[in-house]
């Protein structure tokens, strides 16, 4: 008969062996417009968290938020990456992503060189930030890999959309809101990916979307994409998992509402800032 005490042991044995530590998640919270931050117990990332532009159409930060989000506080404290998809101003801020990368001093930006172009006509410190600014260069269609400590990012170079159909129209013919340097980005955290487009149309960028071969587990709705081809193409190219609405229209948020529930009653709504789930 065995001793109690090695009864106990073998119980304890047995119980670690089948037993799976759960593992870290991934937290993503709501900030505005196209804004999130993504986090677990490792790192923390924010994307286009800094829209002040076009308030009257879109769900934007409001200023107390960007002021915490500068400053670094809970939950935005210890950021270490900040990507912006593109310069507009319903996601982009260049006084506020200096006063961001002054304040967070081991932060690195990512973004198109358009960004950096509007930084450098306005920022007074650039000279100090400019070391933790990455531009990665490819073409569009294209798509880059950025090695970070910890981290491995894809920076997607996306068409950004736009309400006419460019498929039939040459570059030289695209407006310049239709040349706007617009990346992606798809990164893993706690064993999940996920994929970001900024204002890029999935449907114009559908070539790159087919070529990319990762499964997705969290994936976004942008503004150009609430369609069933575009859902299709994150559910069945990209395989998408859970889909987060983005960019939504201000005045009619019920209207909207109404409209992803008919096309898919499984996508992922937030409704205010700060609003979170974990995956």
């Amino acid at each position: 008969m065995l001793h109690f005490r090695n009864l106990c042991l073998l119980f304890a044995v047995v119980f670690l062996v089948g037993f799976t530590p759960p593992e870290d998640s991934l937290k993503i919270t709501y900030i505005g417009n196209c804004g999130f931050l993504y986090e677990n117990k490792n790192y923390k990332i924010i994307i286009d968290p800094f829209g002040t532009q076009y308030g009257e159409v879109f769900q934007l930060p409001s200023s107390q938020l960007t002021g915490q989000i500068v400053a670094g506080l809970p939950p935005f404290d210890n950021v270490q990456l900040l990507l912006i998809s593109h310069f507009h101003g319903d996601h982009f801020d260049s006084k506020l992503t200096e006063q961001f990368l002054l304040n967070n001093k081991s932060a690195i930006l990512i973004c198109p060189s358009q960004v950096l172009n509007v930084l450098k006509d306005s920022c007074r410190n650039l000279e100090s930030i400019k070391s933790r600014i990455i531009i990665p260069s490819m073409e569009n269609g294209k798509f880059d890999s950025v090695q970070l400590k910890g981290l491995n990012l894809k920076v997607l170079k996306l068409q950004h959309g736009s309400t006419r159909n460019l498929e039939t129209l040459s570059y030289s013919e695209y407006t310049d809101y239709e040349k706007t340097e617009n990346f992606g980005f798809v990164f893993q955290m706690s064993g999940k990916y996920v994929f970001h487009q900024g204002d890029g149309s999935l449907k114009l960028n559908r070539n790159l979307i087919k070529s990319f071969n990762t499964k997705l587990d969290i994936s976004h709705l942008g503004f150009f994409d609430k369609d069933s081809t575009s859902l299709s193409l994150l559910y069945n190219v990209m395989k998408a998992r859970n889909i987060i609405v983005m960019h939504s229209f201000k005045p009619d948020k019920s209207a909207e509402s109404e409209k992803l529930k008919k096309l898919n009653g499984n996508l992922i709504v937030y409704d205010k800032e700060l609003d979170f789930r974990k995956f």
